[in-house]
């Protein structure tokens, strides 16, 4: 993403999509761009933009919770959406593209469709009549968030459905009046690289089409008893981790994912519960729901006149809220039901869509003021404080422990600056190496060196931007740039290129160096490179 950023910047590049990924947008990129102009360019500017799109989604989900349900649940859900483990907090601090466009247009969109519902039913004529801009202005904004977020990443179509859904019901008139043209001037600037898009680009390669492909992923390591994976993988590992549970180990030690000496049952057991937990709160707050939606339809039936206006208000109130829930059932269904759950549990940002729906899901949690003293009101408001406590104290924790991977952070933005450098005094500027390597060398050199991906075979594997692959190929003077451990440690390779005399090896901290030596025939030379001064 600071890539694409580094050339709408400099190159006066306008593209629609990601490298390499022809559904995810890049409005990123571009508000990356913008801080390039301002600030330079650098992780911090690129990782701005970001701050400022989380910033608006915690403004945006404040008010819909308070909107929804009260300033109590607002602020318990604002506490725990700032902080965070380093899982939640990644996907929406890294320009990873789609997760935080997904927040903010996520809950824009259900903000904006549920102030109209409830505003439209307490509206008279004349109020309409002065009113009607501030509508207009809704719609307009409505429609761009829309158009935005299905460019930006399909995440987001839960919400957008819903959202429809909720002004399809209670302000349908107003798609009747010139409302309905805002709405689809916003929705047409808001989608206009959607528009774009599936203009120029083949049928099969259409924005439906990429949408069925994603949900029907399969992969090669796929397990034949899918359906079990899918279920361990989701509710022992990528909900957990979706929902601000603690990252204690990875999936390597989970049911199906590990051999019977390296299962943590504890670890399972926490895990389980934890979604366990998060289920039985969506599944209650939406029967809940359902009962009381029902209970109002048949107080209309009987006909209490005296209390239509207040049951009107309370319906839209609860279709609203009904709406949200769906959207995190639409939300976790489809992850539940692909093959990503199975094979890539680590990939939970695709349930990023949760934290919009979060002041929804623990509403139950928050005790209600109640003036009968009873022994099962007590005992229901202890257990519900209870639960609160756990998981604020949950959410704490998991944000303290970001503090002690700042350091580490630091260390090896350090080293990795250390590579560049070195690179370059060597005259190095062609080079392969693993894909978690490449851009980061490519975008901290500023596209002076310039890097085609392999994979641990030394095959070619995916470079996004492919003129870089192409530079590399057509290189004389090409260097190989392993990690002693970790990104990029094809064993193999490394051991072939120190018995190969054509080469020489150079470490640069935990990076390995592999290139031609000035003679051919030349023995293997090892040189250790101090390190800079910070």
């Amino acid at each position: 993403m600071g890539l694409e950023a580094l050339h709408i910047a400099s190159k006066g590049a306008h593209p629609i999509y990601l490298y390499g990924q022809n559904y995810m947008g890049v409005g990123e990129a571009y508000l990356g761009a913008g801080m390039f102009h301002l600030f330079g360019v650098s992780i911090f500017s690129l990782r701005l933009g970001m701050l400022l799109l989380f910033g608006l989604f915690l403004i945006t989900s404040y008010f819909l919770a308070t909107l929804l349900y009260d300033s109590k649940v607002a602020l318990i859900s604002l506490f725990l959406l700032v902080g965070g483990t380093e899982s939640i907090l990644t996907p929406e601090m890294k320009a990873v593209g789609g997760a935080v466009e997904t927040l903010v247009c996520g809950s824009t969109v259900m903000l904006l469709s549920s102030w109209l519902a409830l505003r439209y039913n307490h509206q008279t004529a004349q109020m309409a009549a002065r009113s009607r801009w501030l509508d207009w202005i809704a719609y307009s904004i409505w429609g761009i968030a829309v158009g935005m977020g299905l460019w930006s990443h399909l995440l987001v179509m839960p919400f957008a459905f819903f959202s429809t859904l909720l002004i399809v019901l209670f302000c349908r008139r107003d798609l009747c009046t010139k409302a309905s043209l805002f709405l689809l001037l916003g929705l047409s600037i808001g989608s206009l690289p959607l528009i774009i898009y599936n203009v120029t680009a083949p049928i099969k390669d259409n924005t439906l089409a990429v949408f069925m492909q994603l949900h029907q992923t399969t992969y090669a390591n796929a397990p034949s008893g899918l359906w079990l994976k899918q279920f361990a993988g989701t509710f022992f590992y990528s909900l957990p981790m979706a929902t601000d549970m603690l990252h204690l180990a990875n999936q390597n030690v989970l049911p199906l994912y590990s051999s019977p000496q390296s299962l943590s049952l504890w670890i399972t057991f926490l895990y389980g519960f934890w979604s366990m937990g998060y289920i039985t709160l969506l599944a209650s707050s939406t029967w809940l729901i359902f009962r009381l939606i029902g209970r109002l339809r048949v107080n209309k039936w009987l006909r209490q006149v005296e209390k239509e206006k207040n049951q009107r208000f309370l319906l839209i109130l609860l279709t609203c809220r009904l709406m949200l829930l769906l959207s995190a059932w639409a939300t976790l269904i489809p992850y539940l039901s692909s093959t990503t759950a199975a094979v890539r549990p680590w990939s939970f940002r695709y349930l990023i869509g949760l934290l919009i729906s979060l002041p929804a899901v623990i509403a139950p949690l928050i005790p209600l003021k109640d003036n009968v003293a009873s022994v099962k009101v007590k005992i229901k408001t202890a257990l519900s404080w209870g639960a609160i406590i756990l998981v604020l104290f949950v959410n704490v924790t998991g944000t303290l422990s970001n503090f002690s991977s700042f350091s580490q952070g630091d260390m090896r933005m350090q080293r990795q600056k250390e590579l560049v450098q070195r690179l370059l005094q060597l005259g190095i500027t062609r080079i392969y190496s693993g894909y978690w390597v490449c851009d980061r060398i490519i975008f901290q050199s500023q596209e002076k060196i310039i890097c085609a991906a392999l994979n641990e075979q030394m095959q070619p594997d995916l470079t996004r931007y492919a003129p870089y692959k192409n530079i590399v190929d057509h290189s004389r003077n090409i260097a190989y740039v392993f990690t002693q451990n970790g990104d990029f440690h094809p064993q193999q390779a490394i051991t072939g290129f120190t018995k190969d005399n054509r080469y020489q090896q150079i470490h640069i901290n935990e990076y390995i160096v592999f290139t031609h030596t000035p003679k051919a025939g030349a023995s293997v030379q090892t040189q250790v490179l101090p390190r800079i001064a910070r």
